[in-house]
């Protein structure tokens, strides 16, 4: 009768343990390859006190993936000054193995201390063969 107790203890106790391995790999947000770039470069034209024209951002994580993403036009707000709200947005993620997303959308909220990026109004998501259209996109 106790070793069907401490089979069923032992079972209980694995069956958490790969959860807790599942959760840990594929649901947990990896904040330190978004907070902690390579390198970053910034390219901006100012011609009022919060109106930026041609931006352009490149950052590389920390596994080497590359995203960059240019506007058209941009403005932020004074109190949140880490948030810039960009039109006519084009984006590209180059992968590891080089094959890359591009992301088109007609407005896009972009996070430059944790690279963040809202898409949304018509996005547009090429990867290899596939097409997808939206209202919203969140890249974290």
């Amino acid at each position: 009768m106790k070793k069907k107790i401490f089979f069923q203890i032992f079972l209980i106790l694995l069956i958490l343990l790969i959860i807790f391995i599942t959760y840990q790999k594929y649901f947990k947000k990896d904040l330190s390859a978004n907070k902690s770039p390579q390198k970053e470069k910034v390219k901006v034209v100012i011609e009022e006190s919060n109106l930026i024209n041609n931006i352009t951002y490149e950052s590389i994580d920390n596994k080497g993936r590359k995203y960059i993403i240019k506007s058209e036009t941009g403005s932020f707000d004074e109190n949140k000054s880490e948030l810039i709200f960009m039109t006519n947005v084009k984006a590209q993620i180059i992968l590891l193995d080089k094959s890359t997303i591009h992301i088109k959308s007609n407005k896009a909220e972009y996070n430059n201390v944790t690279y963040d990026t809202k898409f949304y109004e018509e996005v547009n998501l090429d990867y290899l063969e596939h097409n997808m259209f939206c209202n919203n996109l969140n890249v974290y």
